[in-house]
C-alpha cells in the first residue's frame, strides 16, 4: 500500500481547511455560561494560517474565575495551553490510522508545551463515539500525556500534568474530551451541538462562521459549564453570552444539588438538575414546586415528558423548550391546580439522527444500545425516584407512583410509557395520540402487532415482559379532537414503512375511522380507559380539555378507574379547501414570509405560493389535501421571457402560520429553470390546467420577482 505523508502543523487544535488568505489571523472565540445562565468565563485563541499549517500565535486570552488549581477557565484551555501541538490528518487517510503494520512512531510527536511542560502526543485509531450532539462512528482518538510542568503551585503543576484523550470527527471538529489530571481529578467535555458554515472533512474546520457549543466538569466544580466556541476574523471580548443561552426564563431556574435542596413553600419554586450519568441519566431534568402545598396532603408527582416539535443537534433548543413547559404553560397549570410537584425531563430530539423520535418513545428509541440516548425510558424513572426523595426530605408527601400526561409526540410518550413500566404510573392522560395509540396485546385478528403499534415483541425491543395485571391498575384518559387530522403515519419519523403499512390497514387509512377502531379494541380488551372526542377541535389543547384532565387525575388518585364527564363543545363538520386564491408570489427571505418559514426549508425552496384560505378549527393537513387534489400545472409568464413551467415535481412542502394569518405552497426550481428566471422582472402565475371542484385562482397584480 502506498503510505501518505503524516505531516505536523503547528496549531491550538491541528490543521484545518480555513476559508481565509493565507497569514491572517483568526480568532477562536470562547464564551463559558453555568447552567443557570450566569457568565463563567470569556476569551479567544489567536490562529494563523500559513502555508499549509496553522499556527497559534500566543497562548488564549482569557478572563473569568477558576476554581482549579490553575488557571483554566475555558475548555479551549484545556487544549491549546499544555500542549500547543496536535499531528494533522489534513494529508493522513483515515484508513491509514487503523491499517496493520502501520508505524505507530509515524503518529507521534513530542513538544515542549507551555509551563516548561513535556508533551508526548500519539494518533491511537479510530472509535466510536456516543455525545448528546451525536454518534460519530470514525472519531479519531489522541492522547497526549502531559509531564514536568512548573507553575506558581505545586498543586497547580500536579494539576495540568496527566494525561489528556481527545476525540475529533473528521468534517465536525472535538467531540469528546477527557483529561485525567496527574492529581486524581477528571475533567470531561462533551459536544452538545454544532453549525458549520459549510463543508469539510478536517478534524476541526475553521471556517469563518463554524461554532461549538460543549458541556464540561471537573472534580472541582458542582455545575457543569456550557461553553461555545465561534470563529471570527476578530476577537470578541466583552460579548455578551451566545444565544444557546437559556431562553424565556430558562435562566432564572437554577440548576441545585438535590441532596441539598430547601423548599420553601410559601413561593413558587423551579429546580434544574444536571444530568447526572452516576444516577442513571444522561440529561437534566425541571422540577416545579407550586406554593401553598399542603406538605401532608395525598399527591402524586405529576410528570410530563418535553416535546419541542422538531429536531435538532442544539440541546439548548431542548432545554429553552423544557424550561418554557415548566414555566408557562397547560402543564404548569395542571400542577398548580392539582397541587402537586411537576417534573419535565430534557431529552434531545437529534437532526443527525432523525429516525430516532425520542419525544414519543418509538422503537428505534428503545433499540439505542449505547450512549445518552439509551434507555431514556429507564433514565426518566431514575429523574422520577430521584425527585420523589427530594419532595420527601422536604417533607412533601408523594406516592411511588405518578400521573403523567403529555400531548402529541408527548402524549404518544405518556401512552406507550405505562405498557414499558406500569409499575410506575397511577394515571396517564393523552391527547392528539394521531387516533392510534398502544394497543397492550400481541395480535388482533390474526395479524401480529409489533411495537409501538402493540406489543408482540416488547421483550425483544425492550427486554421487558409486558405485566398485564400492573397495567390493568392504570386509570387512562385518551383524547382526540374531531377535526384533527394530524395523521403521522404519513412520517417515517413517527413510524417505519411496515408499521405504518399495517396500521393503514388494518385500522383504516383516515384518521376519524381509525379513532372508531382503536376505541373500538380499548372496550373490547375492557381496559380502564375512557376515550373522548372533542367536536370543534383539530390538533389543539383547549382550556376546557384542561380542565377534564385535572377532573380526571383528582377522581383517579384513589384506586380504581373512575371516569369523568367531558365538556362538550359544538359540533362543526369537517371541510375541504375546494378554491384556494393566491395572494402573494414572494422569493425566498422575503420580508412578508414569516421569519419562522423564511428560509423556505433551509433554502431547497425559491418561492412561495401564498394563499389566502383557511378553515378554521383544522391543522396544516388542510393544505396537504388540497395540494394532493388540484393540478399543480402552472406557467411562470413574464412579457419577452421564456415561460417557466411548475410541475408536482417542483413542489417542496407546505407552509403555514397555523392560524389562517399566512399559508401556502413551497416551490423548489432546478438549476437549469432557475436560471431563466431574470432578476427584478415581474412574472405572473398562470394555471394550465383546472379540475372542478378543486381550483386555484390568482388574485389580479400579483407578481414573482426575483431580487
Amino acid at each position: 500500500m502506498k503510505r501518505r505523508h503524516v505531516w505536523l502543523a503547528l496549531g491550538v487544535l491541528g490543521a484545518a481547511a480555513v476559508t481565509t488568505t493565507h497569514g491572517a489571523d483568526l480568532y477562536i472565540n470562547a464564551t463559558a455560561i453555568a447552567a443557570d445562565g450566569a457568565e463563567v468565563a470569556q476569551g479567544h485563541c489567536p490562529v494563523a494560517t500559513a502555508g499549509d499549517d496553522l499556527s497559534r500565535r500566543r497562548l488564549p486570552s482569557t478572563r473569568g474565575s477558576s476554581p482549579e488549581p490553575a488557571a483554566m477557565y475555558l475548555l479551549i484551555s484545556y487544549l491549546a495551553a499544555p500542549s500547543p501541538l496536535l499531528p494533522s490528518l489534513q494529508a493522513l487517510g483515515r484508513e491509514d490510522v487503523n491499517t496493520p503494520g502501520m508505524d505507530r512512531g509515524a503518529l507521534r510527536i513530542s513538544e515542549r508545551g507551555d509551563w516548561n511542560c513535556r508533551a508526548d502526543t500519539t494518533l491511537e485509531g479510530l472509535e466510536a463515539v456516543a455525545v448528546p450532539g451525536g454518534t460519530f462512528a470514525g472519531a479519531l482518538k489522541y492522547r497526549t500525556v502531559i509531564t514536568g510542568t512548573r507553575t506558581d503551585s505545586e498543586a497547580g503543576s500536579a494539576f495540568v500534568n496527566g494525561t489528556r484523550y481527545l476525540w475529533f470527527a473528521p468534517g465536525v471538529g472535538l467531540v469528546r474530551m477527557r483529561y485525567e489530571h496527574a492529581n486524581g481529578k477528571v475533567t470531561e467535555a462533551a459536544l452538545l451541538s454544532h453549525s458549520l458554515a459549510g463543508p469539510g472533512d478536517t478534524c476541526l474546520p475553521l471556517q469563518i462562521g463554524n461554532r461549538w457549543t460543549y458541556t464540561w466538569k471537573n472534580d472541582y466544580r458542582q455545575e457543569a459549564v456550557i461553553e461555545t466556541w465561534k470563529v471570527g476574523a476578530r476577537p470578541q471580548e466583552g460579548e455578551s453570552p451566545p444565544p444557546q443561552r437559556p431562553a424565556q426564563g430558562a435562566a432564572e431556574i437554577g440548576v441545585v444539588d438535590p441532596n441539598r435542596v430547601t423548599l420553601d413553600l410559601s413561593q413558587d419554586t423551579w429546580l434544574k438538575i444536571a444530568a447526572n450519568p452516576k444516577s442513571g441519566f444522561h440529561y437534566p431534568y425541571y422540577l416545579f414546586v407550586p406554593k401553598g402545598l399542603d406538605p401532608a396532603a395525598d399527591r402524586h408527582l405529576f410528570v410530563e415528558t418535553n416535546n419541542t416539535g422538531t429536531t435538532s443537534d442544539d440541546f439548548q433548543v431542548h432545554d429553552a423548550a423544557a424550561a418554557r413547559l415548566v414555566r408557562a404553560s397547560y402543564t404548569n397549570r395542571i400542577a398548580r391546580e392539582l397541587g402537586t410537584p411537576l417534573l419535565v425531563p430534557v431529552f434531545p430530539r437529534p437532526r443527525d439522527r432523525w429516525q430516532i423520535y425520542t419525544h414519543s418513545l418509538d422503537e428505534d428509541t428503545l433499540r439505542v444500545v449505547s450512549g445518552p440516548l439509551q434507555r431514556i425510558d429507564l433514565q426518566l424513572i431514575r429523574m422520577i425516584r430521584e425527585a420523589q426523595a427530594l419532595l420527601r426530605r422536604n417533607h412533601i408527601d408523594v406516592r411511588d407512583k405518578v400521573f403523567m400526561h403529555g400531548y402529541s409526540a408527548s402524549g404518544v410518550f405518556a401512552n406507550r410509557f405505562p405498557v414499558l413500566h406500569p409499575q410506575v404510573v397511577r394515571a396517564v392522560a393523552t391527547g392528539g395520540v394521531n387516533a392510534i395509540p398502544i394497543f397492550p396485546i400481541a395480535q388482533w385478528r390474526g395479524t401480529t402487532l409489533p411495537f409501538p403499534v402493540g406489543i408482540a415483541d416488547l421483550k425483544q425491543a425492550a427486554g421487558i415482559e409486558f405485566d398485564e395485571p400492573a397495567y390493568r391498575q392504570i386509570s387512562q384518559y385518551l383524547y382526540m379532537g374531531y377535526l384533527d387530522r394530524n395523521d403521522t403515519t404519513e412520517s417515517r419519523d413517527a413510524f417505519c414503512e411496515e408499521h405504518a403499512q399495517l396500521i393503514r390497514s388494518l385500522m383504516g387509512a383516515e384518521m376519524p375511522a381509525r379513532w372508531q377502531v382503536s376505541q373500538s379494541i380499548y372496550r373490547e380488551l375492557g381496559l380502564p380507559a375512557q376515550c373522548v372526542t372533542y367536536n370543534g377541535s383539530g390538533h389543539e389543547i383547549k382550556a376546557e380539555m384542561i380542565d377534564d384532565v385535572v377532573k380526571f387525575f383528582r377522581a383517579n388518585s384513589g384506586d380504581g378507574f373512575v371516569p369523568i364527564q367531558p365538556h362538550e363543545y359544538p359540533f362543526v363538520e369537517f371541510q375541504e379547501i375546494k378554491t384556494a386564491h393566491v395572494n402573494g408570489l414572494y422569493w425566498q427571505g422575503d420580508q412578508r414570509i414569516p421569519a419562522a418559514s423564511r428560509s423556505l426549508f433551509e433554502g431547497q425552496g425559491h418561492f412561495i405560493i401564498v394563499i389566502e384560505e383557511w378553515l378554521a378549527g383544522q391543522d396544516h393537513r388542510q393544505l396537504r389535501s388540497f395540494r394532493e387534489k388540484v393540478v399543480f400545472r402552472f406557467l411562470l409568464h413574464a412579457s419577452g421571457q421564456e415561460d417557466i413551467r411548475l410541475t408536482e415535481e417542483h413542489f417542496i412542502g407546505n407552509c403555514s402560520s397555523g392560524n389562517g394569518r399566512f399559508q401556502g405552497f413551497v416551490v423548489g426550481l432546478p438549476a437549469s429553470e432557475l436560471a431563466k428566471i431574470v432578476p427584478g422582472v415581474g412574472y405572473t402565475l398562470v394555471p394550465v390546467e383546472q379540475r372542478e371542484p378543486y381550483t386555484l385562482q390568482v388574485k389580479s397584480g400579483v407578481q414573482l420577482v426575483r431580487p
